[in-house]
């Protein structure tokens, strides 16, 4: 449960001693001597140091914080929709051994029991254009019912909406630009993936890691994008197999990340 678990990070940092502070929002970072100085609306605040950990909510219709970042992401919205109580043996017979599971398509869809095994949770990309939960709900039943025709007349009680982030390179990054950090792209996995990187951005900031996930070249981006999408169409063909595709793929990346200086820990 993404809510929980957030919200379980924040009672363990408030523990360790730090003050968070939601509704307010950064309108511009400027360095200065020693730190920096944020303006926001409801006031200016000095730091020694800055993370920028908006990713999918780094703009809107009012602006940025961090222009530089923001070019680089790609937010998208997922949506999840959740099915009324189902009877135990539909459960079982959809989800043996409750297993959660996703499809291999590059738009995907993702789906799991709830929690307490009663309903089914679907989520994937209804609509690459703003689009509110309920309207794109009908568009995921459709999705979901493709693959459970059983559930074709379920009823839908429960839709929601949030936005994720992508990069140029399919790939997360984390480093430092103008000496602000930074953390984001965690491409539609940021449950896990932010865990991750919010750790190292913390090791950086202590000065215990040296290496980062920077973001490589717009060249090198393209040149990513464009041998990957070659691999997919060998493998559509039957030349390649998934797993095949996937190995070169990652190959590919780590090498193209390592001739620019970045490892990948």
């Amino acid at each position: 449960h993404p809510g929980k678990y957030a919200r379980g990070l924040a009672a363990a940092a408030e523990r360790a001693g730090a003050h968070l502070v939601d509704g307010v929002r950064v309108g511009g970072i400027r360095e200065e001597a020693g730190g920096f100085r944020l303006a926001t609306d409801k006031g200016e605040l000095r730091a020694d140091a800055v993370l920028v950990a908006t990713n999918g909510y780094s703009k809107d219709a009012r602006g940025t914080a961090l222009p530089w970042l923001a070019r680089r992401l790609i937010p998208l919205n997922s949506y999840i929709i959740a099915t009324e109580e189902l009877p135990p043996e539909t459960m079982d017979r959809l989800f043996p051994g409750r297993r959660m599971i996703s499809d291999s398509k590059r738009v995907l869809n993702y789906f799991r029991p709830s929690p307490d095994g009663k309903r089914v949770l679907w989520g994937g990309r209804a609509s690459f254009r703003a689009a509110t939960a309920e309207q794109s709900a009908p568009t995921l039943h459709g999705y979901m019912t493709a693959t459970f025709p059983e559930l074709k007349d379920v009823k839908i009680t429960h839709a929601w909406t949030g936005y994720v982030a992508f990069t140029f390179d399919y790939l997360p990054h984390i480093g430092v630009q103008d000496g602000v950090h930074f953390a984001a792209g965690c491409q539609g996995s940021g449950v896990a993936m932010a865990t991750w990187l919010g750790h190292n951005v913390a090791l950086k900031l202590l000065h215990l890691l040296r290496n980062l996930l920077h973001f490589v070249t717009r060249a090198a981006s393209v040149f990513v994008q464009f041998i990957s999408l070659l691999l997919h169409h060998l493998a559509n063909g039957g030349l390649f197999s998934s797993h095949l595709r996937q190995f070169f793929r990652h190959a590919f990346i780590s090498a193209t990340l390592q001739s620019a200086g970045i490892i990948l820990a």
